[in-house]
């Protein structure tokens, strides 16, 4: 086994404290922060997230709560149209993809007319004649 140095572990524990990394509540806010703006996570899967990587039941609620308190439309705004730069317009891969990502259904049911792109608005009017 490696043998650190009492000053050095001393000196990296006192650094990770100053930033809030021993701090659960601080880390799984950090964690909710770069999986939300990153890689686009609803709540669902963002609880899961925390969980697996350790928080308790009470600290991820409170987590996704505070995340979340301005409701998922935002964030799934963003889920979307990043999904929607790499793929066509259709509603369905669309809605499954956010479901995946941790959405819930009635907030993507609520918001698939809105994220529709405007020039697939009037190619779809135009199939039905």
């Amino acid at each position: 086994m490696r043998e650190f140095d009492r000053g050095d572990v001393a000196s990296a524990l006192d650094r990770a404290a100053e930033k809030g990394l021993l701090d659960d509540l601080e880390c799984a806010r950090e964690l909710a922060r770069v999986r939300v703006e990153y890689r686009h996570e609803g709540p669902a899967k963002l609880y899961a997230t925390l969980a697996r990587r350790g928080a308790d039941s009470e600290t991820a609620r409170q987590v996704v709560d505070e995340r979340f308190s301005g409701g998922e439309s935002e964030p799934m705004r963003a889920a979307a149209g990043k999904w929607l730069r790499g793929h066509s317009w259709d509603p369905d891969r669309l809605a499954r993809h956010l479901s995946r990502k941790g959405y819930s259904k009635s907030a993507i049911l609520a918001s698939l007319g809105e994220l529709q792109p405007e020039n697939s608005r009037s190619h779809g009017s135009e199939r039905g004649r």
